[in-house]
């Protein structure tokens, strides 16, 4: 019996601080259509327009090779807010939603994900990168559990992550997406 094949699902979220600028990778980025993707709110919030934006899918090089693909349109969730405690820094709700300009070529190293049933508990302990796709643990489900948030990449200990198995967040890739997903 053959194990099934694992294929990963990740983009690469790329922005410029000006129209003159360089792009450079923000953030990890999670293909849920042909001109949909999601990432972590906390990756937009920053650019005002979506010609600061662009997507790459289809390479594991940093900001080389693969298909580049404008950004035509993102969103962050309503709810989306950081907050300050005494325990240390929180985000809620950090989903956003981007919309390609143009539909992205499906290839071996470029589709959709399948993302978690709705209401099913996150695993503790899962680690992923800023915006990327955390996993199932099964190794044979290539389903995506949650979206790295407050992550070691950016020095915050314990990893947080926004959890697609949420009824709040599901909605609203749902209804920004125009989909079932």
């Amino acid at each position: 019996m053959n194990p099934a094949k694992v294929v990963i699902l990740l983009a690469a979220f790329e922005a410029r601080d000006n129209l003159s600028a360089p792009f450079s990778q923000e953030c990890g980025a999670v293909i849920v259509s042909s001109l949909y993707l999601i990432t972590a709110a906390h990756c937009l919030v920053d650019y005002k327009t979506p010609n600061l934006m662009r997507i790459r899918v289809g390479t594991s090089t940093l900001e080389q090779g693969g298909d580049v693909y404008n950004v035509a349109q993102f969103w962050t969730h309503p709810s989306y807010k950081v907050y300050s405690s005494n325990t240390g820094t929180y985000l809620d709700y950090d989903i956003g939603v981007i919309r390609l300009a143009s539909p992205l070529k499906t290839t071996a190293k470029a589709q959709a994900a399948k993302l978690i049933p709705l209401n099913q508990e996150l695993a503790q302990g899962v680690k992923g990168d800023s915006g990327g796709p955390i996993y199932k643990s099964d190794k044979n489900d290539n389903s995506v559990v949650a979206l790295g948030s407050w992550t070691t990449c950016v020095g915050f200990v314990p990893n947080v992550n926004t959890d697609l198995a949420n009824p709040d967040i599901r909605s609203f890739i749902r209804e920004k997406t125009n989909s079932n997903i």
